[in-house]
């Protein structure tokens, strides 16, 4: 008995005492009374980020939170938003908000806010997306947040857990349909984020969407290195506006196959035999060798028309099944969400209407310009036609007076006879001057005169 007690003695105070409750700032006592009331983790996180405190976590604030039941996501968050807050401004500097040099040197956003804000992309008529809807549907899965130069964005929780989240990587996989390669991704919020609006990685938020109103397979700019093995995608920034029945521009001009001012911290770049996988964080390439693969790649992004579909050809279906050696068949686009749906057919048969009417406009214009440039052929023509009978007429011309100087001595004088001595002969016979009284002898006729003499002579010699 007294051994048994013993032992029981030695065991309680081998029992480690348990660890007092550590001093709690009246905001985390608050996150751990929502949390007992049973409160989603949605409700909590918005509780955390409209507090606007920065929370200093120990070790063992955290071991006791999560005692308390608070969640992994929750902790998390109050991690992200003590690395989030901004520093302090010195007290010379209060009116100057701006972060410090140290995280101006960390690659943060892959374009900068634009100096002066693009037009607000406006959707369609008749349409069924709008501000209102996004906001309903994308409030439980983040939180929206006012971002300077693009205003309000969504941010998706997944990034609170994850830091090095990004669009198009996780979560979701690439399909061939009849509007190219289109983004399937299995996130419940994925059809809208991903094609609707633009991606933009800010320096405090990180990954933020901007919402906008037409859609599209997917947003994003390809490259190929057929070299190294690697092709690669990345977000559209918010500069890259969609014009309906244009297509994408940015900085004022149709892009077609430019790079829209993309790093190659924005990309990523997966093997083409991975090509096909579902979720790409264990297949992309680091960031060492990205950098080498975008700059021995191409950018390929085919936009293009077919109808009222605007298509992202990529490195093209027929490529990508050789690169891959996977037969590509096209899929049908699915949405989960019937609004999203019905405005994607909607905003084709816009796109449609556009596109004939630019088609229309087009045709005028060059008809227009094929009747000038006929009118000035014509013109040219004839102009080139009078010149022609001008100088035909010149030359004949030409030819008629030489002719007519020619002829006028043989008219005048008969042969074996003298020239009559009339004033008129005297006036045109050629060598003959008005002035004097007479006429200068013909030398023809002089000629003449002295053959007749010479032969007389000759003849009254034999005579003789």
């Amino acid at each position: 008995m007294a051994v048994a007690m013993a032992i029981g003695g030695m065991s309680c105070l081998a029992q480690p005492a348990a660890p007092a409750a550590p001093y709690l700032s009246p905001n985390l006592q608050e996150v751990v009374k929502l949390t007992q009331a049973h409160m989603s983790d949605d409700v909590i996180v918005a509780y955390i980020r409209n507090s606007g405190a920065s929370y200093t976590l120990s070790a063992d604030e955290i071991l006791y939170l999560n005692q308390q039941g608070v969640s992994q996501p929750v902790i998390s968050e109050l991690l992200h938003t003590k690395a989030n807050a901004p520093p302090a401004p010195p007290a010379s500097a209060q009116q100057e908000l701006r972060p410090t040099a140290p995280l101006a040197v960390v690659a943060q956003p892959t374009t900068p806010p634009p100096a002066v804000g693009g037009p607000p992309d406006q959707p369609p008529p008749n349409s069924e997306v709008s501000l209102p809807y996004f906001q309903a549907q994308l409030a439980p899965a983040g939180a929206w947040v006012d971002v300077p130069g693009y205003g309000s964005c969504w941010r998706p929780t997944v990034t609170m857990a994850n830091p090095d989240w990004r669009p198009y990587c996780d979560a979701g996989h690439w399909v061939y349909t009849d509007d190219g390669w289109s983004w399937q991704s299995d996130y419940p919020w994925g059809d809208i984020v991903f094609h609707y609006g633009r991606w933009y990685r800010d320096v405090r938020w990180g990954w933020v969407w901007e919402p906008g109103y037409h859609y599209g397979p997917a947003w994003v700019c390809w490259r190929h290195a057929e070299g190294a093995g690697f092709c690669g995608w990345a977000p559209l920034p918010p500069e890259a506006r969609f014009e309906v029945g244009v297509g994408i521009t940015f900085g004022g001009h149709v892009g077609l196959d430019i790079d829209f001012g993309l790093p190659g911290s924005a990309y990523v770049f997966v093997p083409f035999d991975h090509f096909w996988e579902h979720d790409y964080r264990a297949w992309r390439a680091p960031m060492w060798r990205a950098d080498a693969i975008f700059r021995g790649s191409v950018v390929i992004n085919d936009y293009h028309f077919d109808g009222g579909h605007f298509v992202v050809g990529g490195i093209g279906r027929e490529r990508i099944a050789v690169l891959t050696h996977h037969e590509v068949m096209i899929d049908r686009v699915m949405l989960r969400d019937d609004r999203l749906a019905r405005a994607r057919e909607l905003q084709h048969l816009h796109s449609a209407e556009v596109r004939h009417e630019i088609r229309h406009d087009e045709a005028v214009r060059r008809e227009v310009e094929v009747r000038h440039d006929v009118r000035a052929v014509e013109a040219v023509h004839h102009e080139e036609a009078v010149h022609r009978v001008e100088a035909v007429h010149h030359e004949e011309a030409v030819h008629h007076d030489e002719a007519v100087r020619h002829d006028a001595p043989a008219r005048s004088v008969e042969p074996g006879h003298a020239a009559a001595p009339d004033a008129t002969h005297r006036s045109a016979a050629p060598g003959g001057d008005s002035r004097r009284g007479g006429a200068q002898p013909n030398q023809r006729d002089s000629k003449t005169s002295k053959d007749s003499k010479d032969y007389k002579d000759n003849r009254d010699d034999h005579g003789k």
